[in-house]
């Protein structure tokens, strides 16, 4: 028998029988191999992600984006700060470097011992992105991108492989997801927005997010001002080019010091991968941004800064060329270690305004979520939200990075089978934003179409819903939790793992059964107190634990929101 192939994504599958595949990663998996492998999967990338992986890789980010920084001036042939360059870039260079580092580790990995064929398909077009938002949605979701940026390690690593050409026609349909769609609500409020523009362009204080839509409006009129439309000047699109030929960005001008050996692999290539709103693109989009004629010296975003190239270049330009301010607010219920963009809000934001209360230093509620904020009223439902994870691995972060890691649909199974008949018939599957639509079809596969609730209705049903259990900590948890019996589901010290000023509060949760680390013992409690569910959650201990968990994260009633928000800002007009 000969040698294996190395399958690298799902492309491969169709020309590789299945007895001679080695698959490097849990994204190359068909659904009927996922089914049948998930148990028996190798360590997919929690051993591949350590603290001493992410020093590293913090370490390599500031040094790579010190080198850009300079060669972004020789090229444009300016003189900008180097933190105006870093913070452009910042996320795109994360993203990019993390990536890489994930399939570099275990492409090393698996040849170690072994040398196996690589399938090269003969794909010869140079693919160009514009933007962070275009590159995050590739290197998440595709196939066809993963399969070309894991053949440039690949060929770098070249000698560790047996080449087999193959010849393919691609029309690269892989990219048909492009085209985003804006709800008729959403073009309202744009419009709105637009013919709002002779109130709002001597607006002192921009707001992007970080509010609900109707707190922003009180909240700006509070400021005596009418609220400026996000959407009206910042919309983002996914856009990429294809060429027969690579463009021209001039080496030279490029100087970096590289450690090792995955470093002079990322040397090689980077310059090829930068986004062209940051070289061929720039002062086409400088100039535009330049023109907006919105002139804040506050501006305020709650995550808008991470993906959005053309605000955060208008963000960058007020800050370092009209000297904005710039705050930062939280845009979620972070509090875990390593959480993926390596102090960036810290970086880009004059001031930070945590929903954890350690790094809230003026005491500020927390802008979202207050008490009573939903009411549940029918009392009649279990909802289940899981965790989801994108198809391939591209930061680093808390979370799990593939369907071997998450236990969404493995818990599901077991509750399907130990929970008793009634409560069972009264389980629904909450999704926030399925992505890998191999999770869709297991959780059908699992609990059936019907029990599977609509994208992004969460909320809805939440207001419908007995209890919740959710196995990851996040926004969906706080929110579960203020309103009702909330369980949370996770191994901490191995996935989601908090801050260390959270380790007492999570003993604590753990301790009078708000969170549970398996399976069996929460089914069992379920099982057990259904019929008596308020009863048990308004237990001293238990009321006394949960308001203590929610303090932590600055949370408050809605009056005291708008006003101390509201004072806060009128400092600044």
């Amino acid at each position: 028998m000969g040698k294996n192939y190395l399958i690298t994504s799902n492309l491969e599958n169709k020309w590789v029988e299945k007895k001679r595949r080695v698959y490097l990663g849990d994204w190359t998996y068909d659904l009927a191999e996922l089914n049948k492998k998930t148990n028996k999967l190798n360590k997919n990338y929690f051993d591949l992600e350590n603290d001493n992986d992410v020093k590293y890789l913090k370490n390599l980010l500031n040094r790579l984006s010190s080198s850009l920084s300079a060669y972004f001036n020789r090229y444009h042939k300016v003189k900008f700060k180097k933190k105006f360059w870093k913070n452009l870039i910042w996320i795109w260079l994360d993203y990019y470097i993390s990536s890489n580092y994930y399939k570099w580790k275990k492409i090393i990995r698996i040849s170690n011992k072994n040398k196996f064929i690589y399938l090269n398909l003969d794909i010869k077009k140079n693919i160009y992105l514009y933007n962070v938002d275009t590159y995050e949605k590739l290197i998440s979701e595709s196939d066809l991108f993963n399969y070309l940026s894991i053949r440039k390690i690949i060929i770098y690593l070249r000698d560790r492989f047996i080449f087999k050409n193959y010849k393919h026609k691609n029309t690269y349909n892989d990219f048909s997801f492009f085209k985003r769609k804006y709800s008729i609500k959403s073009k309202i409020i744009s419009l709105i927005g637009l013919l709002s523009f002779p109130i709002t362009a001597n607006n002192k204080i921009f707001i992007s997010s970080g509010f609900s839509f109707k707190n922003l409006l009180k909240l700006n009129l509070g400021l005596g001002q009418f609220p400026t439309i996000f959407s009206t000047y910042f919309k983002k699109n996914y856009c990429f080019k294809i060429t027969e030929k690579k463009i021209d960005r001039n080496q030279n001008f490029f100087k970096f010091h590289t450690k090792n050996s995955f470093e002079k692999f990322i040397e090689s290539n980077i310059l090829d991968e930068i986004p062209l709103n940051y070289l061929e693109k720039f002062f086409f989009n400088f100039e535009k941004i330049k023109k907006i004629n919105l002139n804040p010296k506050v501006i305020i975003s709650a995550g808008e800064h991470l993906h959005n190239d053309n605000f955060k270049l208008w963000l960058l330009y007020k800050k370092f060329f009209l000297k904005s301010k710039i705050i930062v607010i939280d845009h979620g219920g972070n509090h875990h270690l390593n959480t993926g963009q390596f102090d960036y809000d810290f970086k880009i934001g004059d001031q930070v305004i945590g929903w954890d209360k350690k790094y809230n230093k003026h005491k500020l509620p927390n802008p979202i979520l207050y008490k009573n904020f939903l009411s549940r009223v029918k009392n009649e439902t279990l909802i289940y939200v899981g965790s989801e994870i994108s198809k391939f691995p591209y930061r680093v972060g808390p979370h799990e990075k593939g369907l071997s890691e998450i236990k969404s649909y493995k818990n599901l199974k077991i509750l399907k089978k130990n929970l008793k008949k009634e409560i069972y018939k009264k389980l629904y599957y909450a999704p926030k934003e399925i992505k890998d639509d191999r999770l869709k079809s297991v959780l059908i596969r699992v609990v059936g179409k019907k029990k599977i609730l609509k994208n992004g209705s969460f909320k809805h049903h939440l207001r419908k819903s007995k209890i919740v259990i959710c196995d990851y900590p996040q926004t969906a948890f706080l929110e579960s939790l203020i309103s009702g019996p909330t369980f949370l589901l996770c191994d901490y010290k191995k996935f989601w793992k908090p801050r260390r000023h959270f380790l007492n509060i999570y003993k604590l949760l753990e301790k009078n059964n708000i969170l549970f680390r398996d399976i069996d013992s929460l089914t069992n409690f379920i099982n057990k107190n259904w019929n008596n569910i308020d009863e048990w959650w308004n237990k001293k201990n238990v009321k006394k634990t949960r308001d203590k968990f929610l303090d932590k994260f600055s949370i408050n009633y809605l009056d005291n929101l708008l006003y101390s928000w509201k004072q806060f800002l009128l400092k600044y007009k």
